[in-house]
């Protein structure tokens, strides 16, 4: 006969008896009349392997109340499929405490939906150590209004090649005048062609006298003249000197009024 449990109490104090139950037992809690009533104290008794019985039917049936109470450990012991079958209400219920525990496999296995629940605060929880294991398609998701211009110094330092190269126009537009110097001057070369056309009239001059030299030749010829018209001296400085002949003058050029490309 399989097991089946009674109504979990909310103000039971049954941590020995949580202790004990099998895979099988964890398995028969009902999703709709158990799972949502485990207490605090009871959710944070399970152990790590406990953890790891949960189906992907009973997953979604943790309360918003619930998934905050799961410990760092806990988290950290979620199966990729698991992490998987958190729905998109209850992803925002993670907190800044648990979201740095994610291991590099959650973090892949995360879907496209519940990229998009991630709130403001959370986006800024993720580490620099986790930043670099975002997938391509989740690197697109992030939403430009309430993701992007969330990314924290230390996180945009860790963006690889591929994953710059995978935003799309808007979002390369939805970083910030304060986030654009904090590109690093390995990642300036890594923007494709045409990325760099998509950067806006506020944000070229915000790169900075440290970034502009990182300018590849090819990206260089890739601005409009719009963004060329935007040039503060200091990037008109900088560039005379990398690519223009000394002997010219650069009120001759008047390089807001033409193609840089040309004199390269």
């Amino acid at each position: 006969m399989d097991f089946v449990p009674e109504p979990i109490t909310i103000n039971g104090n049954d941590i020995l008896n949580i202790l004990k139950l099998t895979k099988k037992e964890i398995r028969a809690f009902n999703e709709t009349t158990q799972i949502p009533y485990f207490s605090k104290q009871q959710i944070e008794t399970f152990t790590s392997t406990q953890i790891t019985w949960f189906t992907i039917k009973q997953i979604p049936h943790f309360t918003k109340w619930q998934i905050p109470v799961f410990t760092k450990l806990q988290i950290s012991h979620f199966a990729q499929k698991q992490i998987a079958s958190f729905t998109w209400w209850q992803i925002p219920t993670l907190t800044e405490r648990q979201i740095p525990a994610l291991k590099w496999s959650q973090i892949q296995a995360l879907t496209e939906r519940q990229i998009k629940a991630f709130t403001e605060q959370q986006i800024a929880s993720f580490t620099e150590e986790q930043v670099p294991f975002f997938t391509e398609k989740q690197i697109q998701t992030f939403n430009t209004t309430t993701q992007i211009p969330e990314f924290r110094k230390w996180q945009i330092e860790e963006f690889q090649e591929w994953q710059i190269q995978a935003f799309h126009w808007s979002q390369i537009q939805s970083f910030t005048e304060k986030q654009i110097p904090w590109f690093t001057i390995k990642q300036i070369p890594y923007f494709e062609e045409w990325q760099i056309q998509h950067f806006s009239k506020q944000q070229t001059p915000s790169f900075t006298e440290k970034q502009i030299p990182w300018f590849t030749e090819q990206q260089i010829k890739a601005l409009t003249e719009w963004q060329i018209a935007s040039f503060t001296p200091l990037w008109s400085e900088i560039l005379f000197k990398k690519y223009i002949n000394d002997e010219k003058s650069w009120e001759e050029i008047n390089v807001k009024n033409r193609s840089i490309s040309k004199f390269i």
